[in-house]
């Protein structure tokens, strides 16, 4: 967003700075309404102990996956 005020601030006339971020909002009007609906949807996801069960098993999964690698890492191997 800063990046696109500054492009906006360096504009030459008095009316394209404005229409800069206005159509610059327009453009991501979208992907933030999206992003808050999506957060909405994970918030009722949450309380479901099945999916805490999933990711939970997941992440131990995960981690005992990767386990080998931070040893190897951890030995002094690898660089």
């Amino acid at each position: 967003m800063y990046s696109t005020l500054g492009w906006a601030a360096l504009q030459p006339s008095v009316g394209s700075p404005a229409a800069t971020m206005a159509f610059f909002g327009l453009g991501t009007l979208p992907s933030m309404l999206a992003t808050g609906y999506d957060a909405t949807w994970v918030r009722k996801l949450q309380g479901k102990k099945p999916l805490r069960l999933l990711t939970g098993t997941l992440l131990i999964a995960f981690g005992i996956w990767t386990l080998p690698l931070a040893m190897l890492f951890h030995n002094g191997h690898g660089g």
